[in-house]
């Protein structure tokens, strides 16, 4: 009789040695899957912020070159062209080389928009909330849509690369509004307060779906949105009232 309750005494004390071990292999298993998926999304971040840098750079590389080269050119050919204008008498041949001048003017503007979009240059001289208005106002003059702008302090205190993400954010949005929503007014809002900023965004168009595009749609302009928001931490909110789509992003410092 004790032989036997001391066998089921070592069974007993078996079993639980072998399912607190179990246990034990579990919570290591759950452990480095945890720390594998951590690291697949740390890494994900690292090389998006990566290539963002390259973006960045690459971006002010071609601005520079299309400032620095082919707009030079275009200065160069204005000249020759205003000096073969100051010998003719001919003025049929005069009117063609006004229309050269302009459309030469014309092309230089173009150039300066492309470069210009592509790395505002002017983050640390002017601010992120003169570059914005200015933006603004040429999609104002552009489009069918007015743009208005609110900010409560013109110097934000952050750092030249939050600001330049912040600006394509807003660029990329601003774009999709005119292409999408029909608004006829949007009002752009730049807040800062406590280490927070919000960019608020408010247009009487039609409601577009941003976390539902977010998270499903695969084009260019809204994936960029998405890497982002995530890589300045930031939090998207939307509410739809009465004539009105409020779009609210948050950014911690």
């Amino acid at each position: 009789m004790e032989s036997e309750e001391s066998l089921n005494t070592v069974i007993i004390i078996a079993s639980l040695v072998i399912l607190l071990f179990g246990i034990f292999q579990i919570g290591i298993a759950f452990f480095y899957h945890k720390y594998y998926i951590n690291s697949k999304r740390l890494d994900a971040e690292k090389s998006f912020r990566e290539k963002l840098d390259l973006e960045r750079n690459e971006r002010a590389r071609i601005a520079n070159d299309l400032h620095d080269g082919l707009q030079n050119d275009f200065v160069a050919i204005k000249n020759y062209v205003n000096l073969l204008a100051c010998d003719e008498q001919n003025m049929k041949k005069m009117g063609y080389f006004n229309k050269l001048e302009q459309s030469i003017d014309l092309a230089n503007k173009n150039i300066k928009n492309i470069s210009y979009s592509l790395m505002p240059s002017k983050f640390k001289s002017i601010g992120l909330v003169n570059i914005v208005s200015e933006r603004l106002n040429e999609l104002s003059n552009g489009s069918n849509t007015y743009f208005e702008l609110d900010y409560d302090n013109e110097e934000i205190s952050i750092d030249e690369n939050t600001a330049y993400q912040l600006y394509r954010i807003i660029q990329e949005i601003t774009n999709n509004l005119i292409k999408h929503s029909k608004a006829k007014h949007c009002k752009v809002s730049i807040l800062e307060n406590k280490k927070k900023i919000k960019l608020i965004f408010e247009d009487d168009g039609e409601n577009f779906n941003y976390k539902l595009a977010l998270n499903n749609s695969s084009g260019k302009g809204l994936l960029s949105i998405k890497e982002r928001l995530k890589t300045l931490n930031a939090t998207l909110v939307q509410n739809e009232m009465e004539n009105v789509n409020i779009l609210k992003i948050t950014i911690k410092l």
